[in-house]
């Protein structure tokens, strides 16, 4: 029987714009659905339940796809075709694994998993908590940090009391240790001290609280100062104080999990806000071992060459080259055609990686001073000296690498960047 992540897998609706590319493609060939229904040999009831956005079979996009010479990818939402977040397709990260695994070992670990969007942060840290499960006693609480609840610093922190609580299945108890003669730092100090850690302690347990999608916090700039002075005093707690508080807070551990695209998108911030304050843990790209790896896993007949001709087009960027993968996989046809087609048209508007060009496009358009800097670099196409906060900003959005550090020196991050970007800035002049 299949399970649910095969089924998610294999069901798929259309997108919004999806489905605008297809009524082009139809009115082009002065198509109505019936004849899309013969040539994509699909029922029309099949095509009327994608034309309502629901989901069908993941073979029947393919056929409508092929028979309007899209690609599926530029037909549906590519989060929804991501493969599931399971071990079959988590690719071993061993130096930063390592790094994370050593540090949250310590008792009252804060550690940061960072880096630009659809990197695999979360497949990462629930492989290393996994292995951390097998070594220390612990009760994990993820909390998704939600725009919502950050009103103001008050609120956001009795938030966190509260839902940490309940994750527990520990009553809420604001009423007796949230006390309001203190600031909103110390109320949630003394919540945590005096109650959630005091009751894991008494459990000979400990709380491992998982805060994802922090980079929301880096919005409102009251908040994360405060946050971040919080963090800072959390990570002394260990080694400051009264020996009856030490051994409290040595119940507990924090990972921080979020997105550095922040960084560029916002004009407040030109530094990285938690410098300093515990394990910072960045996630880099693949090297050509691990893509030939995840090859494997999705039972691809790879080669070496394959491996280069991908790696030039989007270097080790995890998404894109498992977005290629993906692809392969479902046109079921021979890897080094798919290949020749994803590599021809990766930068037009049929290209598989349509959906996720745009999304850097709109980021950029609202940033004139970086897509400023982003156009120079796409056109002169060599490593240059750029500025140490632009370079801070689109390093951080993962537009870029840096040949040298030091020196500031950038280069577009990969050629699909660089060939895509090119003429779109080309065509805006």
């Amino acid at each position: 029987m299949m399970n649910k992540q095969e089924r998610n897998r294999n069901s798929i609706p259309a997108s919004t714009d999806g489905l605008e590319r297809i009524k082009a493609e139809m009115a082009k060939r002065g198509w109505r659905r019936e004849d899309l229904v013969e040539q994509a040999q699909v029922s029309k009831a099949t095509v009327d339940r994608f034309f309502a956005m629901k989901n069908v079979d993941a073979s029947t996009v393919e056929s409508i796809a092929e028979v309007l010479d899209l690609s599926m990818e530029t037909i549906v939402d590519a989060n929804v075709i991501a493969p599931p977040a399971s071990y079959e397709f988590y690719i071993r990260r061993t130096e930063e694994e390592a790094r994370c695994y050593a540090a949250l070992q310590k008792p009252g670990a804060i550690v940061r998993v960072k880096g630009p969007q659809l990197m695999g942060k979360t497949l990462f840290l629930n492989e290393v908590l996994t292995k951390l499960s097998q070594r220390i006693d612990f009760r994990k609480v993820e909390l998704d940090i939600d725009r919502q609840v950050l009103t103001n610093t008050e609120a956001f922190f009795k938030w966190l009391c509260v839902s940490v609580s309940i994750e527990l299945d520990l009553p809420v108890k604001l009423d007796v240790y949230w006390l309001d003669e203190l600031t909103p730092s110390q109320k949630i100090t003394n919540y945590f001290q005096k109650y959630v850690l005091t009751e894991m302690a008494n459990l000979h347990s400990s709380l491992l609280l998982v805060l994802d999608r922090v980079d929301h916090i880096f919005e409102n700039l009251d908040i994360m100062d405060e946050f971040r002075a919080l963090l800072r005093s959390w990570g002394d707690k260990v080694i400051k104080g009264s020996a009856a508080s030490q051994k409290i807070w040595s119940h507990f551990r924090l990972v921080t999990v979020y997105s550095t695209d922040i960084y560029g998108l916002s004009n407040d911030i030109d530094y990285s806000p938690f410098t300093s304050i515990g394990t910072d843990v960045e996630l880099s790209e693949f090297d050509n071992n691990q893509i030939e790896e995840l090859a494997r896993r999705y039972r691809l007949r790879w080669e070496s060459n394959y491996t280069d001709e991908l790696v030039k087009l989007v270097g080790g960027h995890p998404y894109l080259v498992d977005t290629a993968f993906l692809y392969i996989k479902h046109q079921k046809k021979e890897t080094d055609k798919v290949l020749k087609r994803i590599t021809e048209t990766a930068c037009t508007q049929i290209g598989i990686y349509t959906n996720h060009l745009l999304q850097i496009t709109t980021a950029l358009e609202s940033c004139t001073e970086l897509k400023a800097q982003f156009k120079e670099i796409v056109t002169v196409n060599e490593a240059m000296p750029i500025a140490a906060v632009d370079a801070f900003k689109l390093y951080s959005m993962g537009l870029i690498r840096l040949i040298d550090a030091s020196e500031n020196v950038a280069a577009p991050r990969c050629h699909l960047y660089q060939r895509y970007f090119y003429n779109y800035f080309k065509r805006q002049s």
